[in-house]
Formats: structure tokens, sequence, C-alpha cells
């Protein structure tokens, strides 16, 4: 169920209504910088890139709350896959912006946080920050010295493990579909959120 009383309180017109396919590139940059709390819009390459890249994406909502990280994510957005018109930029960016808009501010479930993190402790990808990037992943809630982070996406899996929309990015050793955490991956999330679309 979609927690419209959040998303109104974003300020964010696509939480609030507004059509999806009526919604120009320059609107969707500004709605991207009201859900990550900017005072302006963000630039077009990260627009894209947050589309293209769902743990770009993941890694903006997840730092809108710690500025110095979410600002070096801004300046570093990860170069374009491949281009997209601008037509399929436009639903793309306006059925982004919606999820985001309906899952980024709420968190899982307590049993389901310790499941996820649990998987994530005993997961071969967790890993220290990045050398030369302790004190970003500090600002950013990280416990310092410690094995706090996902080697794949690069999160904070405290972090990470606590948002709904969230998915980890890893399949599950020993069941085809679900990832680490036991839940559809990335791959079979997409198609399914492709599917409802249709």
């Amino acid at each position: 169920m979609i927690d419209t009383d959040t998303m109104a309180a974003s300020g964010s017109s696509v939480a609030m209504g507004a059509r999806a396919d009526d919604m120009t590139i320059v609107m969707q940059c500004n709605e991207l910088g009201k859900i990550l709390g900017l005072r302006g819009p963000v630039e077009e390459r990260v627009l894209t890139a947050a589309v293209q890249n769902p743990s770009y994406a993941a890694n903006l909502i997840l730092c809108r709350e710690t500025p110095v990280f979410l600002h070096q994510l801004l300046a570093h957005p990860p170069p374009p896959r491949d281009a997209i018109p601008t037509g399929e930029l436009l639903r793309r960016g306006a059925d982004a912006l919606w999820r985001w808009a309906r899952a980024g501010f709420t968190s899982v479930e307590d049993a389901v946080l310790q499941r996820r993190l649990d998987a994530c402790q005993a997961c071969p990808n967790l890993s220290h920050p990045p050398e030369g990037q302790e004190l970003l992943y500090k600002l950013a809630g990280t416990a310092a010295g410690s094995k706090s982070v996902c080697r794949i996406c690069g999160c904070p899996v405290a972090r990470k493990a606590a948002m709904t929309f969230e998915r980890c990015p890893d399949a599950h050793p020993d069941i085809a579909g679900l990832s680490r955490w036991g839940e559809p991956t990335i791959q079979e999330t997409s198609h399914t959120d492709q599917a409802k679309g249709a």
C-alpha cells in the first residue's frame, strides 16, 4: 500500500499524483532533487545514471540524509551504459521517480531487517570501506574498522538492509531467482515490475 501522507510530505509532485507521462526531463530532474532533499534539480546525467543503474539510485536515496556522501555521489555519477532515447528516458525516469517516492521513505519490519543483516554478516562480499573513502563511509554511519560495506554495490549494509525498496545485488548460492537475502533478485524484480506495467 502506498503511504500517500508520507509522499505528500516529501513535496514531490510525483508523490502527489502528477501524471508520469506529462513530466519532462527537467521536471524529473527537479523531482529527483526534491526526493533527495536538495534545493534544486539534479543534473540530467545524474537522472540518467539513476535510471540506468539501480545500485547508484539506491545509494542516492540511502545517502540523502548524509550531505557529504550524497554530494560525492552527485558529483561522480557512473558513466551512461547506453544512450537512451529521450522518450524512453522520460518513461523510465517517471517510473523510477514514482517507485522512489513511494518506497524511499519507509523501512522494513524488524524481522526482515534482522534476516537481511544476518545474511550480510555471512556473505563473502561483506568488506571494509574502500581505501581512501573511510571518512565518507563513517559519515554515512558505518562503524570504523569493521566490515560494513557490500563489495558489489558499495552500500553501507546496515542502511541498505533497512530500506523497503532495496534489493541484495548478489544471487543466493543455492536457490535460483533469489538473492542472498532470500528475496527476488534485482533482475527478477525488474521483470516483475515490467510485467505489472504491461
